[in-house]
């Protein structure tokens, strides 16, 4: 009984031993590990205006003139409706309304008047 102890008290001090060990005894004392992170920087648009027509679709977004197939700061221009803009940013798609308070919306008919 006292050598099951007697083992059991010696197997506990070489797990408290081994996690007081660092790692590598060649690594000097003062060497700190450093951790690269980064982070996708969150792209910001800004939708200010839309002129909207039959045959034609203005928008401005972060102050860029765009119509659908333009690229603006990295993103694509999918479609400009009515309400705002369509944009493609990597492999997220995100939509643009425009803000009755900040924003210009200007909806056209092509047809002509007589």
């Amino acid at each position: 009984m006292r050598n099951l102890i007697l083992a059991g008290a010696v197997v506990l001090s070489m797990q408290v031993s081994a996690n007081e060990l660092p790692g590598d005894p060649t690594r000097p004392t003062a060497y700190k590990t450093v951790v690269k992170t980064t982070q996708v920087a969150k792209r910001h648009f800004t939708l200010s205006y839309l002129m909207v027509g039959e045959k034609r679709r203005v928008a401005v977004v972060n102050g860029q003139q765009v119509v659908p197939g333009s690229r603006v700061d990295g993103a694509r221009v999918l479609t400009i409706t009515p309400d705002g803009v369509r944009l493609q940013v990597g492999n997220q798609r995100r939509t643009l309304l425009i803000n009755k308070q900040t924003g210009f919306k200007k909806e056209l008919s092509d047809r002509k008047r007589n």
